[in-house]
């Protein structure tokens, strides 16, 4: 029933509803129980440290989970849409508790969140529809993205720490929650995912305009805010500029309308005369909002918390000669802090990029007098030359090529507006040569083969096509991708060549061969999971960020994350026939007809439908006749022959039914296999049509598969668990039917 290696509980195939995992267990595996219907409830020992992403997921049934005491980290979506949790309360031991890990969970009324916990991950409770009241511990530092989306019963929501940072759409959906709740949510530390920074707006916004009130001190003199003063740097005397600086910054705009400075283009502090273009002068503005930085809380807070939002600043100019202060110089001064990697030229390129792709947005062609400008790079844009076609590349084993595959080529390929998509697979040496490490070799496709597949796979779209440069690749041979990229690029020389790469694959990007010639000559398409921020990834990172302009990030299905050509290897290995969802049915039947799927038999119906006990084939059995075998088998529930007797006239569906109602025999649990084992085994013994269709099936594998859970007698076709005592039975008789055969033609 358990599969327990070196601590990690892979799997359970046991029946039971009420489970106590062993003692010992160290780690509960991603999906080890997986869609489990039975399971109620589940007491997890104190030695278990990690529960895995998926182990709990869709078990519908389950109510109750008690957890250990050493547990330190919950997986993402380890208990998704357990929609009959109540209520879950988290050890102190826990630390963290990773993307989705209870969304969908709509009972779930109350949590306990421990205090050692650091951060809420995105969507952790989203869809909770029945939560009414969450405390954030204090060590909870952010709050991320979608957090508590969609709770809309929740009424209450308690911080307790003040200095707790929480994303806009932390709450986004939670419609039931009280403003008095929500004015407890700390203002100042809401982090935003987008961000208008004008004069107008409110909180965040607001609180970055230069406008805003700040107490700090410069060069001695006493200073209101930022606005004061930039206004007061249009004035020789010192007397009136010390004036200016103490005003607010509405005060202190209206006190610097004077526009004389713009002849001269010279502007003053304490003395000293700066030109307005001039490194001098850009010196001044850097020493000024350090000083805010150091002084003032706040402002250092707020700049802090930039890392990842997208930035707009409302209005402003781009030009020096009318403006003591640009959009890019705006920037720049807040950016810096966040992000210390960054230049100033890097701040006026993105900022001039910024603007030109909003006002184009916003406004077409000729933009409009209040474009808002975008102070990050746009991501989801790719960056093009002129109206040079673009043609995605996605490289891979593909042994072999999944659904999963398919749409992240056809996903790319929209983001792009591209006009082909290539897959472009490694060579049979080099897939073999990779199994070969983990024991399989075996399963590795031959070129041929995997080619046809991908080729069936495009058959339905124009766009999609396969490149066979890879495959003919000598054996041994050393290949990178950015030659790879270049011999496709000599076949489509118009074209601008976007390779397409995960996520998690930006940290090892900057080692890449050639990697400064890959990213000036080709782009590279992310492909984002939900609850990935590779646009963060890039700005924090020196390299990614100085070639930004070479990337683009795209959003994917979240299911391609449960699709992969090893998980369906693994299927196939052990004749879990759900693998077939994997893939498309032609590289499903290109797969049997080229004898890599074992053929086997896990639906009874349509041409093995005998096989089913709700076949309607009489039989006799402890000394009464039946219309079917499930009869038979559901008499065999009572305490008495009179019962018995009652199943005599019934179809298999109304047996099943009245059998649910009877009183059970005090041994059913006992002796329920061995009886189904006799009456499959009188069910062929006596319809010698029926034992000469078993007999055809051969060697084949019989399963039987069912889409209700029935782990005992059958297996679960969407989980790949159950025992198949069933489908064991009919092959046992198999057996036995052949045997007697034999024996009788050697006779």
């Amino acid at each position: 029933m358990w599969q327990i290696e070196d601590g990690n509980l892979i799997s359970y195939s046991g029946d039971e509803t009420d489970l106590v995992i062993p003692e010992g267990t160290v780690q509960i595996a991603n999906r080890a129980f997986f869609g489990n219907k039975r399971l109620r409830s589940v007491r997890i020992p104190d030695t278990v440290m990690k529960i895995s992403s998926f182990a709990f997921a869709e078990c519908e049934a389950l109510e109750s989970v008690e957890m250990g005491e050493n547990i330190k980290r919950i997986g993402e979506h380890a208990f998704e849409k357990c929609s009959n949790l109540k209520e879950m309360i988290l050890p102190d031991s826990v630390r963290s508790v990773q993307d989705a890990a209870f969304q969908d969970c709509s009972g779930l009324s109350r949590v306990r969140l421990p205090g050692q916990l650091m951060s809420l991950s995105n969507r952790v409770f989203a869809g909770c529809c029945r939560l009414k009241e969450a405390v954030i511990p204090a060590g909870v530092r952010t709050v991320e993205k979608e957090v508590f989306s969609g709770c809309t019963a929740l009424r209450s929501v308690i911080f307790e720490s003040a200095d707790t940072a929480v994303w806009d759409n932390s709450f986004e959906e939670c419609t039931g929650l009280e403003e008095e709740s929500m004015r407890r949510i700390p203002e100042h530390f809401r982090r935003p995912l987008e961000l208008w920074i004008n004069s107008s707006g409110s909180g965040f916004a607001l609180r970055l305009h230069n406008r805003q009130e700040r107490h700090f001190v410069f060069d001695d003199v006493v200073c209101g805010s930022l606005e004061g003063v930039l206004q007061s740097l249009k004035f020789p005397d010192s007397a009136v500029q010390e004036e200016i600086c103490g005003l607010s910054g509405r005060e202190a705009y209206e006190a610097g309308m004077d526009p004389g400075w713009k002849e001269t283009q010279t502007l003053y502090w304490r003395g000293e005369a700066y030109a307005r273009e001039s490194a001098e002068y850009d010196c001044l503005m850097d020493r000024l909002y350090q000083a805010v930085y150091d002084q003032d809380p706040q402002f250092r807070l707020d700049v802090n918390l930039l890392k990842g939002a997208k930035l707009y600043l409302k209005k402003g100019s781009s030009c020096r000669a009318n403006h003591v202060q640009t959009r890019a110089e705006l920037f720049w001064e807040l950016l810096r802090f966040a992000n210390p990697e960054m230049s100033r030229e890097d701040a006026e390129r993105m900022a001039e990029a910024g603007r030109k792709s909003r006002q184009t947005e916003e406004f077409g062609e000729n933009g409009g007098p209040d474009s808002e400008m975008a102070l990050s790079r746009d991501f989801t844009r790719v960056k093009t030359e002129e109206d040079r076609p673009r043609i995605v590349v996605l490289g891979g084993s593909f042994n072999p090529p999944t659904a999963a595959h398919l749409a992240l080529l056809k996903a790319a390929v929209d983001a792009a507006d591209a006009q082909l998509g290539l897959f472009v697979p490694t060579p049979f040496w080099y897939v073999e040569r990779k199994l070969k490490k983990t024991g399989h070799q075996e399963e590795a496709l031959p070129d041929e083969l995997r080619l046809k597949m991908l080729q069936s796979m495009c058959a339905g779209d124009r766009r999609l096509a396969v490149d066979e440069s890879e495959l003919r690749r000598p054996k041994g041979e050393k290949s990178f991708t950015f030659e790879t990229l270049e011999k496709i690029q000599e076949h489509y020389p118009e074209s601008r060549i976007l390779f397409v790469a995960g996520s998690d694959k930006l940290h090892i990007i900057p080692r890449w061969h050639r990697i400064r010639e890959f990213v000036e000559k080709f782009g590279i398409l992310v492909a984002k999971r939900r609850g990935e921020s590779p646009e963060t990834v890039i700005m924090n990172h020196p390299f990614l960020a100085e070639y930004r302009e070479s990337f683009a990030v795209f959003k994917v299905p979240d299911w391609l994350d449960t699709v992969s050509s090893s998980g369906f290897r693994e299927k196939v290995r052990r004749h879990d026939t759900s693998a077939r969802e994997m893939v498309t049915k032609e590289v499903w039947e290109l797969l049997k007809k080229n004898g890599k799927i074992p053929e086997v038999i896990d639906r009874f119906r349509e041409e093995y439908d005998f096989l089913s006990n709700f076949y309607p084939a009489e039989i006799e059995y402890g000394g009464l006749r039946y219309l079917n075998s499930e009869a038979a088998f559901q008499a065999q529930k009572c305490l008495t022959e009179e019962e018995k007797q009652q199943f005599t006239c019934l179809p298999s569906n109304k047996a099943k039914r009245l059998g649910r109602q009877v009183q059970l025999r005090p041994d059913w649990e006992e002796v329920k296999t061995a009886l189904m084992e006799e009456i499959v085994r009188a069910k062929f013994s006596q319809n010698p049509e029926l034992k000469e269709k078993l007999l055809a099936t051969g060697e084949i594998p019989l399963i039987e598969g069912n889409t209700w859970g029935d782990t005992y007698w059958g297996v679960d076709l969407r989980t790949g668990k159950g025992d198949n005592h069933l489908g064991r039975i009919l092959m046992q008789v198999r057996r036995e039917l052949r045997e007697q055969t034999d024996r009788k033609d050697e006779g």
